[in-house]
């Protein structure tokens, strides 16, 4: 198989940490793994899925955790575990929300 750098701009130290991060506690794969995934993931889908755009407001919840309910249990990961990774992902987001609201940048 052929390989292929792709250069990103744009990309915090900071982002770059955040990933990780996030690849270290969640993920037993390396940077490039991890994201060659999340690649083949978006162009193809879930494997046997076909090709799909970006999730939109009329998907049904069931859909659009699909990919991480898929995810949790190839890590062997409990239904609760899963529920409690989204619930401080949501928070997370909605902290980051409120404080752009507010103007208040990191």
């Amino acid at each position: 198989m052929a390989s292929h750098t792709i250069k990103v701009t744009g990309v915090s130290g900071e982002l770059l940490e955040l990933l990780d991060q996030r690849i270290r506690m969640q993920h037993s794969t390396g940077r490039s793994e991890y994201i060659r995934e999340l690649i083949r993931r978006d162009v193809l889908g879930s494997p046997g899925a076909t090709p799909s755009a970006w999730p939109s407001a009329e998907m049904p919840f069931h859909e659009l955790l699909a990919p991480v309910q898929e995810e949790a249990a190839r890590r062997g990961e409990s239904e609760d575990q899963t529920e409690e990774f989204l619930r401080q992902e949501l928070e997370a987001h909605r902290k980051e929300r409120r404080a752009r609201a507010r103007g208040e940048t990191r």
